[in-house]
């Protein structure tokens, strides 16, 4: 019997990390429960609720900061005779005890691009994993990538054979979906996600809508995940002069989120860089068109059925709001969008993920 080691430290922190830790856990419990391979969890805390009820081995090491878990992980492992371990987060330890293999999914490389510093804790974060992901490549025996996009990131930075690198797409949760989904006529909002990451473009998008507004003043946005102060500061930098047309939700549940998704004409995601791009996922889950940039991940991600736009030009996405609001259009990508929603899927994503363990192991 094979052990295989995961670090689940993210699966509480709400974003697309926790979305892929939880679903390939959840999905393991069918795959595994045959095989010769036991699964435990590793962390710095208790895990959520959803994790504890799969009944996995659970680990509790209670170090919150990076360095030192990465440190000390090895001790552990090497103590519970851990054959695999398996890193999600673009992190793995500092170094090996005995003959474990390392397993890192690199989930993009925006830590090397300075143009998109972020926040104080955004810019301590992509330092650290700047300083350390050389090593946690050279220490993996195997990469994940969430993307094709990402793996040529990393193949044009790094020296190493492109056989170690698997490209595996990842989902969103199972609540997006498509069972609610309202007619043209009755919607007159869009969806957008605000960040204080200069790479969400969120200014551009705002200015955008303030001059579309101008001309519809019956159309609204949906602004997810900026918080009170943020909104402030925007206001007065961006001095909006269409502001009630502009909704802002700083937090709200995954069953509003989804609500919001089903009442919306387009999810508008012009972001600057994207290893992934859960946010089309959830779109497309829930037949949402998506208008999104030409750049990055992000024209593979959306396919044949995304919207593309310049992300630095505000002309090229008025038009493309201009030609989502016409029925017909809408309509085609509507369709295009659940279409596309077949191609990514926890399960294959599981079992794509699980073979490369068994190669590994």
């Amino acid at each position: 019997m094979k052990i295989v080691g995961i670090d689940i430290r993210l699966s509480n922190n709400q974003r697309g990390i926790s979305s892929y830790i939880t679903n390939l856990l959840i999905n393991y419990q069918g795959l595994v429960s045959d095989s010769n391979i036991n699964i435990y969890l590793i962390s710095d805390r208790n895990p959520t609720d959803e994790i504890k009820k799969l009944k996995y081995k659970i680990i509790i090491l209670p170090i919150r900061l990076y360095p030192l878990w990465d440190f000390i992980i090895p001790f552990i492992l090497f103590f519970y005779r851990i054959n695999l371990f398996h890193a999600p987060g673009n992190s793995t330890p500092f170094f090996k005890i005995g003959k474990i293999k390392y397993v890192v999914t690199i989930h993009d490389l925006i830590f090397y691009n300075t143009k998109f510093s972020g926040n104080l804790y955004q810019k301590f974060g992509r330092l650290y994993l700047k300083f350390n992901v050389w090593q946690n490549i050279s220490r993996a025996d195997r990469i994940i990538s969430v993307s094709n996009s990402t793996k040529i990131d990393l193949l044009k930075r790094f020296y190493i054979p492109e056989s170690r690198i698997s490209v595996v797409y990842e989902s969103c949760h199972s609540e997006f979906s498509s069972k609610s989904r309202k007619d043209f006529c009755s919607l007159n909002s869009f969806i957008c996600f605000g960040s204080d990451d200069p790479r969400k473009n969120t200014d551009l998008i705002l200015k955008t809508f303030d001059i579309f507004f101008s001309e519809y003043n019956n159309f609204y946005l949906d602004v997810i995940g900026l918080s009170e102060s943020c909104v402030h500061q925007l206001k007065i930098k961006l001095r909006l002069k269409n502001e009630i047309n502009f909704i802002f939700h700083s937090h709200i549940s995954r069953k509003q989120l989804v609500y919001i998704y089903e009442n919306s004409i387009a999810l508008v995601y012009p972001s600057l860089y994207e290893g992934f791009g859960v946010p089309i996922v959830e779109a497309f889950k829930t037949n949402t068109p998506v208008i999104t940039s030409n750049v990055s991940s992000l024209p593979e991600i959306a396919g044949e059925a995304g919207i593309f736009v310049n992300p630095y030009s505000k002309s090229d996405l008025l038009k493309a709001l201009h030609f989502i609001i016409i029925r017909e259009n809408f309509d085609q990508y509507c369709l295009k969008s659940k279409e596309r929603a077949f191609d990514f899927d926890w399960e294959l994503f599981s079992k794509q993920t699980l073979a490369i363990y068994y190669e590994e192991v």
